[in-house]
């Protein structure tokens, strides 16, 4: 985060002094238009005279005459050309000129006069010949059948609007334009990915791509590292139409502004340590009344685990587990205090991430470091973005996963024992399927070919796999085979799935079936079994409630079953001393 944050204050910082340098470039462009349109209908009109003049009297066209009308009308020179595009007269120092053939020439343009058009202003620019600043503008003779025989044009030196459009130039804009510490100002043309202005005029002309540039770092607002030479830049650029101008800052240098936010995010560390340390504190009480209440009962929802070394924790029932109840505050142990707090921390971040990547256009500012990570802008690949990227999708998958759980658990405790298992099911499936797709999406992110990878994972096998764990060995079309915990493999048709016991959500019934003669008195067993039914508790602390007497289940050969059953815990089910016990107590 100290990393991001430095990038987004350098990465507006950077986009700030490129947008200084487009607006000075429009600011430049605005004006050279306007100098452009006042110098066009100036001298157009000037360059109307001169054919005019020309026209009524071709005695002027001589060299003489012509320089006295150019001091006239304050212009440099008056050259006239007959119907074939051919000089005839000048007061410039070039003569014997021909309106080229060749479109690449500066001259080509003026073809269209004798062609019939009425004039002709050609935009300032360097003079083939001269290689001097001009402008020229032309316009048509014609005979007496208004057919077109040559034209007359006219030079002027535009001196305001060369100084302008010089200041336009990147080579006079860039150097004024300071960025950070150390950080440089260039400028790459687009036509062939030269550099047009650099610090270093040994650069300028130099092939970008060769000095360290990627063609994919040649663009409109990039932000991004980049390396020019050996030296690495974290840099932003904009498109101001024949450049891409480019403010970049060393990377050592964006370290230093980390001091701040480093101290800002040690003070909230503390802050979030001691909101921990008093909320795994404060209340902590022996156990009470209730609680052993609750114990006694079997209703409490911790239970104590032996483990292998012999000591003793804390862990939540399976009765609890299965009905997903939530265990009250003083219940939890130290760890699942730690755990639910950073839970609670861990998801109001995700919950504000999610909401700025959902409502990035209202919070998050245009040149934001983030917005340019949330919009995908940035090369594929092992770096910061792709890492941020992951993070905040993992973020918003995490957010609305949760949701969606959340209102189908909601939605499960107003269905049927049926339409309780679907929600269960959907819960499981979404998790595992919203697991999956933030890998993939994240292997993309750094680059990995995740069409292959799709391909050839088997992903619905894994979704399965993951649901099921190592349960279920197979689901078939026609029946589906279980492990039961050992080495056997129990085949269930798929129509009968439905006949599964779930015996782990709640307490179990054991039970003992006892034999007496046909001769003993039933109401002597039911007397003697209501007197003992105490004792047995006592006995066996694993009975939560009973013994129950059942009466008889059957009539044997040799004797009268009767049956005897308790409630308990799941693991105590099928322990020999309970029915041991109950037969011995019985007879």
């Amino acid at each position: 985060m100290q990393t991001l944050f430095s990038l987004s204050r350098q990465s507006m910082s950077n986009t700030q002094r490129v947008q200084e340098v487009e607006q000075e470039i429009d600011r430049y462009a605005q004006e050279t238009d306007e100098l452009e349109k006042q110098y066009n209908e100036r001298y157009l009109n000037k360059a109307q005279i001169a054919a005019y003049i020309i026209d009524h009297k071709p005695e002027l066209a001589n060299r003489e005459k012509l320089a006295q009308l150019s001091d006239v009308l304050d212009i440099e020179s008056v050259n006239v050309f007959n119907a074939d595009g051919v000089q005839t007269a000048t007061n410039s120092p070039y003569t014997k000129f021909s309106v080229s053939d060749d479109p690449k020439d500066q001259s080509y343009e003026f073809n269209k006069l004798l062609l019939g058009v009425d004039h002709l202003i050609q935009k300032a620019q360097s003079d083939d010949v001269s290689g001097d600043y001009h402008q020229y503008i032309g316009v048509t003779l014609r005979d007496g059948d208004y057919n077109p025989d040559g034209f007359v044009q006219i030079s002027v030196k535009p001196e305001k609007l060369e100084e302008t459009i010089s200041n336009m130039q990147v080579d006079n804009l860039l150097p004024n334009i300071k960025v950070g510490s150390g950080g440089i100002v260039f400028a790459v043309e687009k036509k062939n990915n030269t550099f047009a202005y650099y610090p270093n005029e040994k650069i300028i002309g130099r092939s970008a791509v060769k000095y360290g540039l990627e063609e994919s770092q040649l663009t409109d607002d990039y932000n991004g590292y980049l390396t020019l030479g050996e030296k690495k830049y974290f840099a932003s650029s904009v498109d101001t139409g024949d450049y891409y101008i480019y403010a970049a800052v060393p990377e050592e240098a964006i370290g230093g502004k980390r001091l701040p936010i480093t101290v800002a995010s040690v003070f909230a560390s503390f802050i979030a340590l001691a909101i921990v340390f008093l909320l795994l504190t404060v209340g902590r009480r022996g156990d009470t009344a209730e609680g052993r209440q609750k114990k006694d009962s079997g209703e409490n929802q911790m239970i104590d685990v032996t483990m292998p070394d012999g000591t003793k924790k804390k862990s939540r029932s399976a009765a609890s587990r299965f009905k997903q109840t939530v265990i009250k505050w003083n219940e939890k142990t130290a760890e699942q205090k730690m755990f639910l707090v950073l839970k609670w921390l861990l998801g109001i971040l995700s919950v504000v991430i999610c909401l700025a990547v959902v409502l990035q256009e209202q919070v998050l500012d245009s040149h934001s470091i983030f917005k340019y990570v949330i919009s995908g802008r940035w090369a594929r690949g092992l770096n910061i973005f792709a890492v941020t990227a992951a993070l905040l999708i993992i973020c918003v998958a995490v957010t609305v996963t949760a949701v969606v759980q959340k209102i189908l658990s909601i939605l499960s405790h107003t269905f049927s024992a049926k339409g309780e298992t679907v929600c269960r099911l959907l819960r499981n499936f979404i998790k595992y399927v919203s697991v999956i797709a933030v890998m993939y999406y994240t292997l993309a992110l750094f680059g990995i070919d995740t069409k292959t990878l799709l391909a050839s994972a088997g992903i619905l096998g894994l979704v399965i796999g993951l649901g099921t764990q190592s349960l279920v060995v197979e689901i078939g079309i026609r029946t589906t085979k279980i492990q039961d915990g050992g080495r056997n493999i129990k085949i269930i048709s798929n129509k009968d799935v439905c006949g599964v016991i779930n015996m782990t959500r709640d307490y179990s019934y054991a039970w003992v079936d006892l034999g007496i003669e046909y001769g003993e008195s039933l109401e002597r067993v039911e007397n003697v079994l209501e007197q003992e039914f105490p004792n047995i508790r006592k006995r066996l602390p694993g009975i939560i409630d009973g013994p129950f007497y059942k009466g008889v289940v059957t009539l044997a050969d040799n004797s009268v079953n009767i049956r005897v059953m308790v409630l308990c815990s799941e693991g105590d089910r099928m322990g020999k001393n309970a029915g041991a016990e109950i037969q011995r107590r019985a007879a």
